[in-house]
C-alpha cells in the first residue's frame, strides 16, 4: 500500500483529561465546543496512534490560515478504575493535617481548611447524633412528645448524614482516589502509574514518528497536567537529540544560558512575553538543526502542580532537591556551576552518528525541556468562597519563566453561583457560561477590556484560545528578539 506524503502544514493538540470516572472522548468534545466559534466543523477519524481503539482523532482546517489541526485525547482513566475510597480517605486525612510549605499559597490553605472543616463537622455531627439517640432510647420511662419529636429530627439528621457520607464515599472512590493513587508511589500503585506514563509516551512517540506534524501542543487539565508533565519529561530525554548533521547556525543555543540568567527574578507580563518568544525562536532554530522534539507549548489548567512541593513529596526540602537533581524540569532550565564558580551552559556539545557519519552538535541537558517549550498555566484565583482551590500559579514552584494567567468564568466582574469553590475547576472551557464570548458589540467588548484592566484576569475561553496559539504553525519567520540582550 502506498504511503501518502504529507506536504501541508499540520499541528497536533494532545488533551489530557483530569481525575474522575471519565468516558472516552467526552472531554475532548467539550474542549472543542468551548475553544472554537459556534458552528466550527470538525471531522472525526479513527485514531491509529497510541493503540486505544475507543478514541478518535478530530481534525479541523482553519479557514484563516489554511492549515490543519488534529486533536487527540489521551485517555488514562481505565488504568485507575479500581479506585479505593478507603485509600483515598487515608490519603486525604494524611494530607489534611500536614504543615504546608512556607509560601504564599492561598489556594492550598483554602483546600486544607475546607478539608479539615468537613472532617471535623462530620465527626461532630456523628458524635452528637449518636449521643442524643443513645440518651433518648436508653430512657426507661415512656417517650414524651418532645423526645419523640427530637428522635424523629435526629433520625432524619442521621439519615441525611448517612446519605452525605455515601456521596462523600462515592467522591472518594470515583474522583479523589485517582489523585491519591497517581500521586503516591506505593507498591500497589506503581503498575498503574507506569501503564499511564508508557501509554502517553507511546502516543507522543507515534506523533513524532508519523512525519506528519510540524508542531505539538500538550494541554493538561487537573490531574492530567501532572500526567502530562511526567510524560513530557520522559519523552524529552529521548527526543531532544538531533537526527543528522546540520550547517544551520546555533546562535540562540550558544546565547541561551546568559539569556536564562538575565531573566528578572519577578518578570513582568511583558518580560514573560519576550522570554516565551525567545523560547520559541530557540525551538525553531533547534528544529532547523534537526532536533526531533516537536512540543512548542505545555498548557496546564487548574493544575495541582501549583502545590507540587506539598503533593509530590512528603517534605518540601525533598522537592527542592529533585529540582536541583533535574528530575523535575524548570523554566528557565537549571544552570550548573563548577567548584571554581564557572557557569556550565544549558547546551553542551555531544557526538552523534547518523548513516555512518560522525558529527557534533549542541544539545540541551536532560532537564532543559523548557528551553524550547513554553509553559503557560491558567487558573481561577481563590477569593473568599470563589475560585478553584485545586489550581493556582505555578511559577513559584517550577520557575519564573512560566506564564501564570489568572482567568475568570464570565465576561464581567459579577460573582455568580458558578464562581463558587470547586465548581470553576470543571469549567475551564465551558462555552455556555459566557454567552458574550463571540460578541462583536462594542459596548460588550469595552466592558470586557475594563474588567481585564481592573481585575488582571481574562475570560477563560478567550485565554485558552490565546494559549493554544493556533495561528502560529512552524516554520515561523524568525521572531524579532534581540538575542544579545533580550531583557536589557
Amino acid at each position: 500500500m502506498a504511503t501518502k506524503r504529507i506536504t501541508e502544514q499540520r499541528q497536533a493538540v494532545v488533551l489530557i483529561h483530569g481525575m474522575g470516572e471519565q468516558h472516552p472522548l467526552d472531554t475532548i468534545r467539550a474542549f472543542l465546543r468551548g475553544t472554537h466559534p459556534p458552528g466550527a466543523r470538525f471531522f472525526s477519524w479513527p485514531q491509529r496512534l497510541g493503540g486505544n481503539t475507543e478514541l478518535r482523532r478530530f481534525s479541523r482546517r482553519h479557514p484563516e490560515t489554511e492549515f490543519k489541526t488534529d486533536y487527540f485525547e489521551f485517555y488514562w482513566a481505565h488504568h485507575l478504575q479500581a479506585g479505593s475510597a478507603r485509600y483515598a480517605l487515608v490519603w486525604a486525612l494524611k494530607n489534611a493535617f500536614r504543615t504546608p510549605p512556607e509560601k504564599e499559597d492561598r489556594a492550598l490553605l483554602r483546600s486544607l481548611n475546607i478539608l479539615r472543616a468537613l472532617l471535623i463537622v462530620f465527626l461532630l455531627l456523628a458524635v452528637a447524633i449518636g449521643g442524643c439517640l443513645w440518651l433518648i432510647y436508653r430512657n426507661p420511662d415512656p417517650i414524651t412528645g418532645w423526645q419523640l419529636a427530637a428522635s424523629i429530627i435526629l433520625t432524619v439528621a442521621a439519615l441525611a448524614l448517612t446519605a452525605l457520607l455515601l456521596l462523600a464515599w462515592k467522591f472518594l472512590a470515583g474522583q479523589l482516589a485517582d489523585a491519591a493513587r497517581y500521586l503516591t508511589p506505593d507498591p500497589a500503585n506503581i503498575e498503574a502509574r507506569n501503564a499511564i506514563r508508557n501509554e502517553g509516551l507511546e502516543l507522543l512517540r507515534h506523533i513524532h514518528d508519523s512525519g506528519v506534524y510540524n508542531r505539538v501542543i500538550v494541554v493538561g487539565h487537573s490531574l492530567g497536567s501532572v500526567i502530562g508533565f511526567d510524560i513530557l519529561r520522559l519523552a524529552w530525554d529521548e527526543l531532544r537529540h538531533p537526527e543528522a548533521p546540520s550547517v544551520v547556525p546555533d546562535t540562540l543555543a550558544r546565547e541561551f544560558t546568559r539569556t536564562a540568567l538575565e531573566l528578572p527574578a519577578n518578570p513582568t507580563p511583558e518580560e514573560i512575553g519576550v522570554w516565551q518568544q525567545t523560547q520559541h525562536a530557540l525551538w525553531v532554530e533547534s528544529r532547523r538543526r534537526t532536533m526531533r522534539w516537536l512540543v512548542t507549548d505545555f498548557i496546564t489548567l487548574g493544575s495541582p502542580l501549583a502545590h507540587a512541593s506539598f503533593l509530590l513529596d512528603d517534605d518540601p526540602k525533598q522537592f527542592r532537591e529533585r529540582l536541583l537533581e533535574r528530575e523535575y524540569p524548570t523554566s528557565p532550565p537549571d544552570v550548573d556551576t563548577t567548584a571554581t564558580g564557572e557557569i556550565r551552559d544549558i547546551f553542551y556539545t555531544e557526538q552523534y552518528e547518523a548513516d555512518g557519519v560522525v558529527f557534533e552538535s549542541l544539545v540541551a541537558h536532560h532537564g532543559a525541556m523548557f528551553a524550547v517549550t513554553r509553559w503557560t498555566n491558567g487558573y481561577f484565583p481563590v477569593k473568599g468562597l470563589t475560585g478553584d482551590p485545586i489550581g493556582g500559579p505555578i511559577a513559584e514552584e517550577f520557575g519564573r519563566g512560566i506564564r501564570d494567567v489568572a482567568i475568570r468564568l464570565t465576561s464581567d466582574n459579577t460573582k455568580l453561583l458558578q464562581d463558587l469553590i470547586v465548581w470553576p475547576h470543571l469549567k475551564y472551557w465551558a462555552a455556555e457560561l459566557d454567552p458574550a464570548r463571540h460578541s462583536t458589540d462594542p459596548e460588550v467588548l469595552a466592558q470586557r477590556r475594563r474588567c481585564d484592566l481592573e481585575t488582571g484576569t481574562r475570560v477563560a475561553h478567550e485565554a485558552l484560545r490565546e494559549f493554544l496559539r493556533l495561528d502560529q504553525v512552524p516554520p515561523d519567520p524568525e521572531v524579532a528578539v534581540d538575542v544579545t540582550a533580550p531583557f536589557a
